[in-house]
């Protein structure tokens, strides 16, 4: 928590503007990784490396699909269902 006050403190000195939902995102990463695995990642104050990459994809799209009436994804891969195909495979090919 500390580590985040001192983010947003250090940017508001700066005249920085911060995206939040990113911010929290970074944040959560870290408090979840740190309290299951006992992994500091501090992404916060890194770029969140690859497994950032891959939550920044799999929420829009379990968010996407939630609120979908049909599963239309079953049916018709537009490209965004494709991409996020190759995520769940972690292949190299896509």
């Amino acid at each position: 928590m500390q580590r985040l006050e001192r983010h947003c403190n250090e940017a508001a000195r700066r005249g920085l503007a911060l995206d939040i939902q990113r911010l929290l995102t970074h944040f959560t990463v870290d408090v979840t990784t740190n309290l299951a695995f006992g992994i500091d990642l501090n992404t916060l104050q890194g770029d969140g490396g690859e497994l950032q990459e891959h939550l920044s994809k799999l929420f829009p799209m379990l968010s996407r699909r939630l609120t979908l009436p049909i599963p239309c994804w079953r049916y018709v891969k537009l490209p965004i269902d494709r991409d996020f195909d190759c995520l769940k495979a972690a292949s190299s090919r896509c």
